[in-house]
């Protein structure tokens, strides 16, 4: 428990420093979109099957693709011949 309270308290800390304009897009983003996120900094380019695997989340299959295309709209990756990377 010790060690989780340690990495919440530097994720609190990294959220400080960002300016508000930023702090704005990711308190605008759920849990699933930050799993995606995240899922793309680690890989520079998954196809949409890749992205979607192995994610634990109640939404349809059809609210998935929604919540990719708002990151899409939000610029934060990009979409081209089935493939998403980070924008």
């Amino acid at each position: 428990m010790n060690s989780d309270l340690k990495r919440l308290k530097k994720l609190i800390q990294v959220f400080g420093e960002l300016d508000n304009k930023y702090k704005k897009v990711f308190l605008s983003l759920n849990s699933f979109q930050i799993e995606i996120v995240y899922k793309l900094f680690n890989h520079k380019e998954l196809t949409a099957q890749e992205l979607l695997k192995d994610l634990r989340t109640d939404f349809s299959t059809a609210q998935q693709y929604r919540y990719l295309k708002a990151l899409r709209d939000m610029k934060l990756c990009k979409h081209s011949q089935n493939k998403y990377s980070l924008a």
